[in-house]
């Protein structure tokens, strides 16, 4: 959403993002929600839930500079029902999640270490590296899969850089899956103040 500070002195960047996860989880089903329409469900529903936001470690962020939203959102998309039996006239509609997809979303306040390579400054230029991932047990399938390009929508001039095209990369192992984007940045040398000393 924004770059709120860059900071090469301490070799940090501070981002507020919104991180929206959607999967699919084959021991639930769903009762009887709106057709084709996301269904809000309840906080108290969704604190027994597993979630895949719950488990996602910020590889690379300061310690204790995480500060999530309050509000975390989650939606389930009914699409596929079960099939129903014909002689029950009370039957509910079952929506199983191996088939019907749930959805989560959380703004995200966070303080993340990154080196600039300010030995060429003011001409330096640096690609800072957030990395996000999901450790894997032995019986899990679980796996990233990006399907749809990292939006930014904040300035594109940040302090004294020039934010470049975002990218993103997805690294699946038998240990964990991984989501990595990156941000780079080259610093906008017309821009510094210069400071002028007469001798004496």
């Amino acid at each position: 959403i924004n770059i709120d500070y860059i900071d090469t002195v301490n070799m940090m960047a501070s981002l507020t993002m919104e991180i929206r996860m959607k999967w699919n989880d084959e021991m639930l089903a769903f009762s009887n929600p709106v057709i084709h329409q996301e269904s809000v469900i309840s906080v108290e529903t969704a604190s027994r839930l597993w979630l895949p936001l719950d488990n996602l470690i910020h590889d690379n962020a300061i310690i204790g500079e995480i500060r999530n939203d309050n509000l975390k959102t989650l939606k389930v998309y009914p699409n596929i029902s079960e099939d129903m039996d014909a002689d029950i006239s009370t039957e509910n509609r079952v929506y199983s999640g191996y088939n019907n997809f749930l959805d989560v979303s959380q703004r995200l306040k966070i303080n993340y270490n990154c080196i600039f390579y300010v030995r060429e400054f003011p001409f330096d230029k640096t690609e800072c590296h957030f990395v996000m991932k999901i450790n894997r047990d032995r019986n899990s399938s679980l796996t990233f899969v990006e399907d749809r390009p990292i939006v930014y929508n904040g300035p594109r001039n940040v302090d004294q850089f020039s934010i470049g095209l975002m990218r993103t990369n997805v690294n699946n192992t038998n240990q964990y899956s991984e989501f990595t984007f990156t941000i780079p940045m080259v610093r906008i040398f017309t821009n510094l103040s210069l400071i002028h000393i007469s001798a004496p």
